[in-house]
């Protein structure tokens, strides 16, 4: 799927939409990277099909704008790897049936786990965007979206 949607070209114009509407917002595709992440494991439930996924959508996408290799890689396995702990998990079910522990709580547990981890993620992208701007520069005053344009369909 993640092929699909790289080689359509459909990932390259959401991509350059967010960057557009993040604007000034530096590390904006980064933070986009980390919540597609979330959904992608949100959806599979496994991580390797997070990180990979992301890997082929995200990280040609990152380096296009110029965000640093680290930055990018950075995003791209942490968003990835949130997949092992959001609902429905595939290790938690295995866990589960296997100790005895209900699911159930495996989830409950999961899931305050990842949003935890995902807003710590956020706030360290925008921490080390803020402290080194050269690490995910900003989108120029003249190229940014204005509010209609952001609305226009």
């Amino acid at each position: 799927m993640s092929i699909l949607l790289e080689k359509s070209n459909i990932i390259s114009d959401l991509y350059d939409t967010l960057y557009k509407w993040s604007g000034g917002l530096r590390g904006g595709l980064a933070i986009a990277t980390i919540v597609v992440g979330a959904i992608i494991g949100a959806i599979s439930g496994v991580v390797a099909a997070g990180v990979i996924g992301l890997g082929l959508i995200a990280l040609h996408q990152l380096l296009k704008y110029n965000y640093q290799e680290k930055l990018s890689l950075g995003s791209v396995m942490a968003g990835g790897t949130l997949g092992q702990l959001i609902p429905l998990s595939l290790n938690m079910v295995i866990y589960g049936v296997i100790t005895g522990v209900s699911v159930m709580s495996l989830f409950s547990g999961g899931l305050s786990v990842c949003i935890f981890l995902s807003i710590l993620f956020l706030l360290y992208i925008l921490i080390c965007t803020f402290l080194n701007k050269e690490i995910a520069p900003a989108l120029s005053k003249d190229k940014r979206a204005t509010w209609a344009e952001k609305f226009y369909l």
